[in-house]
């Protein structure tokens, strides 16, 4: 499974708040505690979103949006926790995939690298608007040569082109939350192929 792994900075509490619907009546007692005392968030953030119809509401909405986008994988799971980087509370958010289907997940990979690139000047923007003119070509050549290679190395080249893009990535996840009117900055984001255990997610990122 694709385990991936984002981290958040510059929350606006209520923002976040009031997407989050308070129809379960814990959820509703934490986010009228948070309303009041907004820097308690990230310390009580975590158990809104650990709660089980919350959970399933934001895995809906996420699955949803990767059909929409026709992207083979499904989202199965999902961990928040508040944590400290350089001296930044940050909330940590884990996500769990399977179902992947390498060959919509590369393709999508390779129109971000391609979109990204054809206003460049030089050999990059010449080449990215030479391969963007052919087509589906580059998409069918893609597919054939994925069925030829073995499940491990399917798995190498999937987490290292994310991590190779991740701050494009990183930014266009920026560009649909503010198009979206959430408040909250995606700072970074990792990601690594796991086994789940019994006990959780093996090995952590």
């Amino acid at each position: 499974m694709l385990k991936v792994e984002l981290l958040v900075k510059n929350i606006d509490p209520n923002n976040i708040l009031e997407k989050i619907p308070a129809d379960n009546p814990i959820v509703g007692f934490l986010k009228k505690i948070i309303k009041t005392i907004p820097s308690i968030f990230l310390a009580l953030g975590t158990f809104i979103f650990d709660v089980p119809m919350v959970k399933r509401k934001i895995i809906g909405g996420l699955n949803e949006l990767f059909m929409e986008k026709k992207l083979t994988l499904k989202l199965v799971g999902m961990d928040s926790k508040k944590v400290e980087r350089e001296g930044e509370k940050m909330l940590k958010l884990d996500f769990l995939f399977n179902e992947l289907d390498y060959e919509s997940v590369l393709s999508e990979l390779l129109r971000i690298m391609l979109e990204s690139n054809l206003k460049k000047d030089g050999e990059i923007g010449d080449t990215s608007k030479y391969i963007n003119g052919l087509g589906e070509v580059p998409y069918n050549m893609l597919k054939a040569a994925l069925e030829t290679l073995p499940q491990e190395q399917k798995d190498e080249i999937v987490t290292n082109i994310i991590r190779i893009n991740r701050n494009k990535i990183v930014s266009l996840i920026n560009n649909l939350a503010e198009k979206n009117n959430i408040k909250a900055e995606l700072s970074s984001m990792n990601v690594a192929m796991v086994m789940v255990r019994p006990e959780g997610l093996e090995p952590p990122i």
